[in-house]
């Protein structure tokens, strides 16, 4: 994965520049904290993101792309957008690069097949991702555990539109929660790129053991 740093001069006024927005915002991840400059991690060639890019513009605009990918850097912006920054240096997205981490997997999101990979196992953790499995990488896109049915928990999420997951059993529910939340503060769930936030946000604790998160104390 590259990560292309892309800035502009927009020099028609009123131009609808809705088409060249809508391509930026079709890479793999895409990050806007300044009026003209973008940051977008792709597979793609950098000369095929700038034809893609040019076609929205007008042929008097002024268009300049970079690789940046593991490069240095230094300014001032929020935590937020170094964190973004951060999280995509010379090795990639984590979410990308370390999702089978501890794992078995991936396999597809079916009920048979989820059934059978998983077995009996009762506690356990799962990472699950959106990106079609016809695609050569895996983004983990939901961290999850269970403490008493791990098959039947990974199930529940075949209809959400999950493509495929990982794996790990467990030997208690502390063990788990523990693997949850390290995954949850490993691929950005603070930073609400998972889609745990908008479900029940930092992991808790199983029921009657009062655990804290051994990262944020939570």
């Amino acid at each position: 994965m590259n990560c292309y740093l892309i800035t502009y001069d927009l020099l028609v006024p009123g131009r609808d520049y809705t088409g060249l927005y809508t391509q930026i915002k079709s890479y793999h991840f895409w990050w806007h904290h300044m009026q003209s400059i973008w940051l977008v991690v792709t597979e793609k060639d950098i000369s095929d993101v700038s034809r893609e890019i040019k076609r929205q513009m007008d042929d008097k605009d002024n268009l300049f792309i970079v690789d940046i990918t593991g490069r240095n850097r230094a300014g001032w912006l929020t935590q937020k957008a170094w964190s973004w920054i951060s999280r995509r240096n010379a090795k990639g997205d984590v979410r990308i690069r370390d999702f089978k981490e501890g794992m078995q997997g991936p396999y597809d999101m079916e009920v048979a097949n989820i059934r059978k990979v998983v077995g009996e196992c009762k506690c356990g953790n799962y990472r699950l991702t959106r990106v079609d499995g016809k695609c050569n990488f895996f983004r983990v896109d939901y961290i999850g555990r269970s403490d008493s049915q791990l098959a039947e928990r990974i199930c529940d999420h075949v209809k959400e539109g999950y493509t495929r997951f990982v794996f790990c059993p467990k030997d208690s529910p502390a063990a788990s929660y523990r693997q949850e939340c390290s995954d949850y503060h490993y691929f950005g769930g603070i930073l609400g790129v998972l889609d745990n936030d908008k479900d029940l946000g930092h992991p808790h604790s199983p029921e009657c053991l009062g655990l804290k998160c051994h990262i944020c104390g939570k």
